[in-house]
């Protein structure tokens, strides 16, 4: 939005993809702005007040034009807030903050985009892969997606068609490869050439963590999009600070919703962020 003000949306479908899994589709009135792949926003059904927190939600995809734009937002109901999400019907109304947050980028000598997500991590990573779809240089671009069964891999077939390649793990092996997403990409990583390939991850922080010890010592560029749960999505209330290294060395402190949510991956300090679970995509309650 060009001001930090609520505005107002209307549901045009909100479809059970799975018991737990949703996709949300929004009209929005014309001054929505353009999204980065990356960005998110923050939502909650029209009328409810104050007393109901607006929920982050990363952008799956956007369509914009002069009579307005349309989101989609893909969301996993885990508690009270997101239970109130899916039952949504369309014609329904909503009260939504955005685009929120900094979002992904790619350097002109990216001829080979790497994509890592785990779980509702898919939601960012595919709409930034149908906006390098448009662009002109149109990287090639290799997926990485995990989850901890096939009932969990939900959007495949949207990011399926965007990928030259297309690499899936399970936890117990009831599709792709038996383990975890970082286990198969530490397999097949010495196949990307540093040199001219970047690349971009979402997931859980533990997921996260373990792409930090990986690329440790190689020169491949990675851009991450942190987790991590928001109160009021515009740097207020401070609850999403995440800790991160200066040029200098020094640990500082950044907004994940200001600063954030997508960070340089060496950036951060992965000891001040143990055991901390973020919500920012898919999983607010």
């Amino acid at each position: 939005m060009k001001s930090k003000e609520m505005a107002p949306g209307e549901v045009l479908f909100n479809r059970a993809l799975t018991p737990q899994h949703f996709l949300l589709a929004l009209s929005l009135p014309p001054t929505f702005a353009r999204p980065v792949p990356g960005q998110f926003v923050m939502i909650r059904p029209a009328g409810v007040g104050p007393q109901l927190l607006s929920r982050p939600l990363s952008l799956y995809g956007h369509r914009g034009g002069r009579d307005g734009s349309r989101i989609e937002l893909l969301y996993r109901t885990v508690g009270a807030g997101t239970r109130q999400l899916a039952a949504l019907k369309a014609g329904e109304s909503v009260e939504i903050l955005g685009p929120l947050g900094r979002g992904f980028t790619l350097g002109p000598d990216v001829d080979e985009v790497i994509l890592l997500g785990g779980g509702m991590g898919v939601a960012p990573l595919t709409f930034f892969a149908e906006r390098l779809g448009r662009t002109k240089a149109h990287p090639r671009v290799v997926c990485y997606f995990g989850a901890g069964s096939r009932d969990d891999l939900i959007g495949l077939d949207r990011l399926s068609p965007l990928c030259s390649e297309l690499h899936i793990a399970t936890e117990d092996g009831t599709r792709g490869e038996r383990g975890v997403i970082t286990g198969l990409f530490a397999a097949r990583m010495r196949r990307h050439d540093p040199r001219r390939a970047a690349m971009y991850a979402c997931g859980p922080n533990p997921m996260l963590r373990t792409l930090s010890r990986l690329l440790a010592g190689t020169s491949l560029r990675c851009q991450v999009s942190v987790e991590e749960r928001m109160a009021c999505g515009i740097g207020a209330c401070l609850c999403c600070a995440t800790a991160v290294a200066t040029p200098g060395g020094q640990a500082s402190y950044r907004r994940v919703c200001c600063e954030g949510p997508v960070f340089n991956l060496r950036d951060l300090l992965w000891d001040a962020l143990s055991g901390r679970s973020g919500s920012r995509g898919c999983t607010s309650p």
